[in-house]
């Protein structure tokens, strides 16, 4: 398994970019938890669209126990990054640690642990990016929480955007000082900048 690279995802609201890349939730089977649901949260206000409804739990997390949601594919598709939001008004249940697990099955336990990774409870939308994997099922695990509650606003699944990829990748570290070998002469530089011109987050 890798780390995965978290960090705030500012693009969910442009549609250009969701058209593109977004996987539609059309393309979801099921989706489910091992924890229930509190009073009217239910699971399937994780992908309603809409981030002021929510699913939470109603077992929190301990030593013996760890909140999963499960969710199945219609069609396998291939995704490099999961976008999640916890219930925006006190981020009670925000998955602080992740794992995400990848089956090709739709029944069984078939799963493999594709990527862990942390972030620090915020509002919004956090992106956890990964190595492409192709899913039948994904397997959501809330390691670590705040509260150790669980909740989903949204879930969100999204394809590579090999602009986007070639952008995290211009430099050898983040001081940004040093340009990596990929992009090590103007001319590979510059076919970059045109293919991020046409990118709709330009």
């Amino acid at each position: 398994a890798s780390k995965a690279n978290m960090r705030k995802a500012s693009y969910v609201e442009n549609e250009e970019y969701n058209n593109l890349y977004r996987m539609s939730y059309d393309n979801i089977k099921s989706i489910s938890n091992n924890g229930g649901h509190y009073w009217k949260q239910v699971i399937e206000n994780a992908i309603d669209g809409d981030l002021n409804s929510y699913w939470e739990t109603s077992k929190g997390n301990n030593d013996a126990f760890n909140n999963e949601v499960e969710v199945t594919f219609n069609e396998p598709v291939k995704l490099n990054r999961i976008v999640y939001a916890p219930r925006q008004s006190d981020l009670k249940g925000f998955a602080e640690e992740v794992e995400i697990y990848a089956s090709m099955t739709s029944q069984g336990d078939t799963y493999q642990l594709v990527a862990t990774g942390t972030y620090n409870a915020t509002s919004g939308f956090v992106e956890a990016k990964f190595d492409e994997t192709e899913f039948k099922r994904v397997k959501f695990v809330f390691k670590s929480s705040t509260q150790n509650w669980a909740s989903l606003s949204e879930i969100m699944f999204y394809k590579s955007d090999e602009v986007w990829n070639s952008v995290d990748e211009l430099f050898t570290d983040r001081t940004m000082s040093v340009v990596s070998d990929k992009f090590n002469t103007l001319d590979k530089i510059n076919e970059l900048e045109e293919a991020a011109k046409k990118h709709p987050l330009y």
